[in-house]
């Protein structure tokens, strides 16, 4: 075998195209043309195939940089998705996650357990609202009263007014409490008691059918409870109208309907603001004892004593204080936005659509930042494989060069006789 592969030898260096390339290589090395097709080559190299792969390997290496701070802020924005959504869940008493898979079942559920929610919620605050009236009303309105009658000039023993001359709605829930509405409408306003019954009626007979006509707009200032008493508050306005046909049927409560809770509020508005005088005039007569009678006075200061006022007038400062504080709890529990969401949540489909709706939009918002956050970290792995690949490439590119260098330097170093020569001018990082 030996001989065999000795005489294959020989053939294949004795063949003819071995013996033409051989004299081609002569021919070049007698002309130096083997020197310009090595400089080609390194010229190509040091100013084509590297510089091409080091800006490729610069360009993927800042989208990695870029696409980690936009997968924080996926992340970020996921969180944040998250955080609105178990807020939500809190706020309605819904477990987050829980329910069906399928969007309409999910749906279905979720009104269901906002109806709970509101079910448990909003006659927990309406019955908070109707022990303060009951406990506190009857003598707020008796001392109102009283300081009417006194304004009038009127002896207050003989005078009397009937209940429709001041606060009708106030002085109703005081005595029977949270009743049915049509029969506070009934005694208080029988011509809105007719529109009521039309009303309950449409929705009895009606159902979820709606009329082309509106029954009206209600413009809140953040909540009907909220309004100017004495100081100023930034109003935000919004416009929020109940649709024929969106109540729901069955007997309604003096709290829960929209005309009888506006009567209400608005007799709590005046005592509120009648309370508030009384006990800014208070203060003031307080201090100004104080400045002229110094510490004698002190113990006087906290009596309503205005000197203009009978004796069965005044009232301690701390009482007033204590039913202004009742006051504005009823602004809060009947007007407030909270009871208002409440309300609309159970006599408005719209609304419980909407809320369903935000929801579902939260959920996906969840789930689109985290499923492009997924994309993201792929398509980064992805490219950090690409660099890996390039670097390779770019590190043989630069070993090629650098024994091309050394092979040209040799050559050159041939032609000039021996003499060293060191090819210069070539970027390091070309070749490091």
């Amino acid at each position: 075998s030996s001989q065999a592969s000795a005489s294959l030898l020989s053939l294949s260096f004795g063949c003819s195209p071995f013996r033409r390339w051989r004299a081609l290589q002569r021919a070049m090395e007698k002309g130096n043309l083997h020197i310009l097709d090595m400089s080609r080559w390194l010229s190509r190299h040091l100013n084509d195939n590297i510089p091409v792969l080091q800006r490729s390997i610069q360009a993927k290496q800042k989208q990695i940089t870029d696409g980690g701070k936009r997968k924080q802020e996926l992340q970020r924005a996921a969180q944040e998705a998250e955080c609105a959504y178990t807020a939500l869940c809190d706020k309605y008493g819904i477990r987050p996650g829980s329910g069906p898979a399928e969007e309409g079942r999910l749906e279905e559920a979720l009104k269901k357990q906002i109806l709970v929610h509101v079910s448990k919620l909003l006659p927990e605050r309406l019955k908070e609202a109707e022990k303060l009236l009951v406990a506190e009303g009857p003598a707020i309105i008796e001392m109102y009263r009283r300081f009417r009658v006194y304004q009038r000039g009127e002896a207050s023993e003989a005078a009397s007014e009937s209940p429709e001359d001041f606060l009708p709605m106030l002085r109703f829930v005081a005595a029977h409490g949270n009743a049915p509405a049509t029969v506070a409408l009934k005694l208080v306003d029988p011509e809105g008691a007719c529109k009521e019954d039309i009303q309950i009626q449409r929705a009895e007979s009606g159902g979820r059918e709606k009329e082309a006509a509106c029954l009206g707009i209600e413009v809140e200032d953040h909540g009907e409870g909220d309004r100017e008493t004495g100081a100023s508050a930034e109003a935000q306005i919004e416009v929020i109208t109940v649709e024929e046909g969106e109540e729901t049927g069955g007997e309604v409560s003096l709290f829960e309907s929209r005309l009888c809770r506006r009567a209400l509020l608005d007799d709590v508005h005046e005592l509120h603001a009648f309370l508030y005088q009384r006990l800014k005039e208070c203060e003031e007569d307080g201090s100004r004892g104080k400045k002229s009678v110094g510490k004698k006075a002190g113990h006087t200061a906290g009596v309503a004593q205005l000197t203009s006022l009978p004796e069965e007038l005044v009232v301690p400062a701390g009482q007033l204080g204590t039913w202004l504080k009742a006051c504005q709890m009823v602004e809060e529990l009947l007007g407030g936005r909270e009871t208002l969401d409440l309300l609309q949540l159970r006599q408005s489909e719209t609304q419980m659509s909407k809320l369903v709706s935000l929801f579902s939009l939260t959920r996906r918002n969840v789930r689109k930042s985290l499923s492009a956050a997924v994309q993201l970290e792929r398509r980064l792995t992805e490219q950090q494989g690409e660099i890996k690949e390039e670097q390779n490439k770019l590190n043989a590119l630069k070993a090629e060069a650098r024994e091309l260098r050394k092979a040209l330097e040799e050559a050159l170093e041939t032609v000039v006789k021996g003499a060293k020569v060191t090819l210069v001018g070539i970027q390091p990082d070309k070749l490091a």
